[in-house]
């Protein structure tokens, strides 16, 4: 723990003599203690050394938890917390091992037999917002289905739009909503999915892109708490201009079908808290679930 730095890793060398020689005595101790618990005493030891090892992880974890609570502010722990504030990747783990040949996977609850299907298609911008969307679409009746790689539409990659409109057709779904991170969405294959959906009466609808930064935000707002001058500052303007191109092709390809985003963080200042100091995103771009729940009403948009 002397040599933790917030954000710094697993560190596995000293960056003092001092704390050098404090590993050095650890090692010592925890080398003495292993041989007289193990080597002498195997047998007649096991089932104490088990449970002098699960007492020592318990309360290594408890010192851990009360030396980050002593040595930073609430609002500090905040700031680290955000990277836990996000759900299951993509489709989870489990579904992958049991589905290996599935393209897309439900993660809906919804139980109505007359819930209409809608299918979200995007990389990992989509998956950081899909939780949140799922909780507005259950609302409206809808049950949610996404994609199990994180690549779909994207240039060089497996997923195509005919794909898309195929697994669309499989679970009966007339609307397809997109998100995906600035730059992200391959615009010859976006433009056939959009043909294509038409031809099949399929709605297809885009979150716009969100704000993003070129600092990761936690990071930076941790420099920022023990003052180190590494402030994010953006506002609406800086969000136009850095997607002009973007922005402009979708609002013409899509019309009134896209989603706008960045007016929900950016009044006209863009913010990366909310009003209980809690982060909105976990890294330079991706939402965490607050910062997602904070689309709430777009999502209801976009259905």
């Amino acid at each position: 723990m002397c040599d933790y730095t917030p954000f710094g890793g697993t560190i596995l060398s000293s960056t003092t003599e001092e704390g050098l020689i404090l590993q050095v005595a650890l090692t010592c101790v925890l080398s003495i203690a292993s041989y007289h618990l193990i080597e002498l005493r195997k047998q007649k030891r096991l089932i104490s050394y088990i449970a002098a090892n699960y007492a020592v992880v318990i309360i290594a974890a408890f010192l851990g938890t009360q030396f980050q609570q002593q040595a930073f502010s609430a609002d500090q722990q905040k700031i680290f917390a955000a990277w836990e504030d996000r759900a299951t990747y993509r489709c989870g783990k489990i579904f992958r091992m049991l589905n290996p040949s599935e393209r897309i996977c439900s993660i809906s609850s919804a139980t109505s037999l007359n819930a209409q299907a809608v299918l979200i298609v995007g990389n990992s911008h989509a998956d950081s917002i899909k939780t949140s969307f799922n909780e507005v679409a259950e609302e409206q009746n809808f049950k949610t289905y996404f994609y199990v790689t994180n690549t779909p539409l994207m240039t060089k990659r497996k997923i195509t739009s005919d794909e898309v409109i195929t697994d669309a057709l499989k679970i009966s779904s007339k609307r397809i909503v997109l998100h995906f991170s600035p730059k992200g969405v391959d615009k010859d294959k976006l433009e056939d999915l959009i043909q294509k959906a038409e031809e099949h009466l399929i709605l297809v609808t885009i979150i716009a892109p969100i704000t993003t930064y070129s600092k990761h935000v936690p990071k930076a707002l941790f420099a920022e708490s023990i003052g180190e001058d590494d402030v994010l500052n953006k506002n609406i303007e800086d969000y136009e201009q850095e997607n002009k191109a973007e922005l402009t092709y979708l609002r013409n390809l899509l019309k009134n079908r896209i989603v706008e985003t960045a007016p929900v963080f950016c009044t006209p200042t863009c913010r990366v808290i909310n009003n209980d100091k809690e982060l909105l995103y976990f890294d330079e771009g991706h939402l965490t679930l607050k910062g997602a729940k904070m689309l709430a009403a777009e999502y209801k948009q976009a259905l």
